[in-house]
């Protein structure tokens, strides 16, 4: 008997790529037939006509059992529909009652309102329909089976219409899975790319994100900070937690956290929605083996934390840092594991006064620079530290750019050949600066979130000022700073809303409410597909399981369990842990099979199940009537002789001989009497 119980792996999701969305939702799941609405979106500003397959993996079966794929374009059909018309006309109608004094029927007649057919008007009307596509079968064996459904046109985002509104076409795949129920994988690949819909099953639970864009526009490849709430399922650092559309992994990377309370993490989103649209992506966690995978370099712009360096490396040498205005004697600049803000390694510089500057990687306006910078004092006299946005050269950042100086006992802000002093006072540990560059040319500089609220002259930057700049002044002052990065910026920025978690056990389930497992709970366990050696074997000892029967348990309630069989004959059927005060009937289309009372909590049916439906009818052991004495009726008590058999006997056959004389002698006279 077969124990082929498979389960087809799928779920409803959203999968987003860089160039499409993909959207996947269930219409249909039964044990043989699946069938999903997908919509496919372009994101790109042009027309695009794509090759599109089907295909099916990672399944428990032969992949050639599947069978009937089919694929459907939502299409606009004109369709002619005739509009009837009607009008209303008098007609004469006879109406008969019958006169109450005289008895008579008498008819009268009236004129009554009837709507009648006026005419049949043609119209037509563009009609929503799904066209089938063609199809060809790729490859077929059974590991993988691949489908072409060839090109498809995917009209551009900036699309609106009924149909095809922002790029968005819809499709209905179709197939059928061998009828035991089926595991596996399934999804689209466009011009050779798989989008399927479940990212990595090693991750319990997920979260949506919705991205909602502004009236900056769509973006691409932004960085977009979120705050995230910790959840029991993740580690408590926060290290499993990963960013993805459905087919790539996001970069990320993590700024600061407190420990089961909540962290602030930078994502590369791929692409930012336009104003008022949205866009969904995604958070996994719940996997406790996971290590963190944070990664600066390839989220932001430009970075630099010195961690890929070693102590005593060359900023310039090594780091790829440009001398900017000259060194007094022999300053230092080095990746240093002197101090850290995390990790191991910071950039140090220190000399009479000089400075190093990087390409921020963007080009143009508008764009933020954040780092984390260390103070050694309260009052550094006249030495200072500096962390700018300039064009790059040999005068001083403040000089031809912005920047945010640590000098004296205050933070300063350099703008316009000058420095400005703040009302900030300097404390000893890590800051971070942040410089805002926005496109009208002007400068917020911010410290520890603080905005440096000082009158400075007129916007003084250009898309020239792309350089990233440290610098340091007075020989024997130290500066160190750490994480250095660089990012894009748009005013308003885009929004984020959480939704609600998701969770992801082993598999998601075609017809998930209906169990599939050899022991299924039902107030108790029922056990499926045991054979025994002969009729004498009363023990309903469990034998080997033979590969010709399957067993599904369709519906389980309170009165009846429903199920089916497939392929080879089941010999019996064990329920076990059940209640011994419940009759079990087993039925077919053609009545009652077995019925059994629960006794030691199982019951055994012996009847050779043929592939069929079943149903298992579970109802209370009736309860025996009590012999019920009327109420001042006494028994009465019988006292006599007993009569044997004997006696009996000597009485009751000559009675019966009169009796018959009697009605002999009866019927004469009834005949004759007459």
């Amino acid at each position: 008997m077969k124990r082929l119980l498979i389960i087809f792996l799928l779920m409803s999701s959203m999968a987003s790529a860089s160039d499409f969305n993909i959207t996947w939702t269930s219409i249909k799941e039964d044990i043989v037939n699946k069938e999903y609405i997908i919509t496919i979106q372009n994101l790109d500003t042009d027309m695009q006509t794509v090759d599109v397959e089907s295909f099916f993996g990672d399944t428990n079966f032969d992949t050639s059992q599947i069978r009937d794929v089919e694929f459907y374009e939502q299409i606009v059909k004109p369709v002619i529909k005739e509009i009837k018309h009607y009008k209303t006309i008098q007609v004469s109608e006879t109406v008969s009652h019958i006169d109450n004094k005289t008895g008579m029927l008498i008819n009268t007649t009236k004129m009554v309102n009837k709507h009648v057919l006026d005419y049949v008007e043609k119209k037509t009307i563009n009609e929503k329909v799904f066209n089938k596509q063609k199809t060809k079968i790729l490859k077929s064996d059974k590991k993988m089976k691949e489908v072409s459904h060839g090109k498809i046109t995917l009209p551009s985002v900036k699309t609106k219409g009924k149909i095809n509104n922002a790029g968005t076409k819809t499709f209905i795949l179709k197939f059928k899975t061998p009828p035991f129920g089926s595991r596996g994988k399934v999804g689209l690949k466009i011009n050779g790319k798989e989008y399927h819909p479940y990212w990595n099953s090693t991750w319990s639970n997920r979260k949506k994100i919705t991205l909602t864009g502004t009236s900056s526009g769509s973006q691409t490849n932004y960085q977009l900070l979120l705050n995230v709430s910790y959840e029991p399922e993740m580690t408590p650092d926060f290290s499993d937690i990963r960013f993805c559309n459905e087919t790539d992994q996001l970069s990320a990377w993590l700024e600061s956290k407190v420990n089961e309370s909540y962290a602030l993490i930078w994502v590369k989103f791929p692409h930012i929605p336009a104003d008022g649209e949205t866009e969904d992506y995604w958070m996994y966690y719940g996997n406790s083996e996971a290590s963190a995978y944070w990664n600066g370099d390839a989220t932001f712009e430009f970075f630099d934390d010195g961690e890929v360096h070693s102590n005593g490396d060359g900023l310039k040498a090594t780091g790829g840092w440009i001398q900017g205005n000259t060194f007094d004697g022999n300053g230092i600049n080095e990746y240093s594991n002197d101090r850290a803000y995390t990790g191991d390694i910071s950039l140090h510089l220190e000399d009479l006064g000089g400075e190093v500057y990087h390409n921020s990687e963007l080009t143009s306006l508008p764009q933020i620079l954040e780092c984390e910078i260390y103070i050694e004092s309260g009052n550094i006299g006249s030495a200072f530290t500096n962390f700018a946005i300039q064009e790059g050269s040999n005068n001083w950042a403040y000089n031809g750019g912005a920047s945010i100086t640590a000098k004296g006992t205050t933070w300063n802000v350099g703008y316009g050949n000058s420095l400005y002093s703040t009302s900030k006072s300097l404390t000893v540990g890590w800051h971070k600066l942040t410089i805002k560059a926005k496109s009208d040319g002007s400068a917020d500089m911010y410290v520890d979130g603080d905005l440096l609220d000082v009158s400075v002259p007129s916007a003084i930057l250009n898309n020239n000022d792309n350089k990233v700049v440290f610098g340091t002044y007075v020989g024997g002052h130290h500066s160190y700073i750490d994480r250095v990065r660089v990012r894009k910026y748009t005013s308003p920025e885009p929004t984020y809303a959480f939704g609600d978690t998701g969770h992801y056990v082993d598999s998601i389930y075609f017809n998930s409410s209906n169990p599939y497992y050899n022991l299924i709970d039902y107030k108790g366990d029922i056990a499926v597909n045991h054979t025994y050696s002969s009729s004498d074997d009363l023990e309903w000892a469990a034998q080997a399981v033979d590969d010709d029967v399957g067993f599904v348990v369709t519906s389980m309630g309170s009165s009846e369990i429903d199920f089916t069989t497939y392929e080879g004959i089941l010999n019996w059927l064990q329920l076990v842990n059940l209640d011994n005060s419940k009759i079990y009937t087993l039925q077919n289309s053609s009545g009652d099979l077995e019925e059994h009372q629960a006794s030691g909590n199982a019951v055994n049916f012996t009847t050779d199940l043929s592939p069929d439906n079943y149903e298992i009818e579970i109802t209370a052991v009736p309860t025996p009537s009590p012999t019920v004495t009327p109420t001042g009726v006494q028994p009465v008590k019988y006292s006599g002789i007993k009569l044997s058999d004997a006696d009996i006997k000597s009485f009751y056959y000559p009675f019966m001989y009169i009796l018959f004389i009697v009605i002999i002698i009866g019927g004469f006279m009834h005949v004759f009497g007459n």
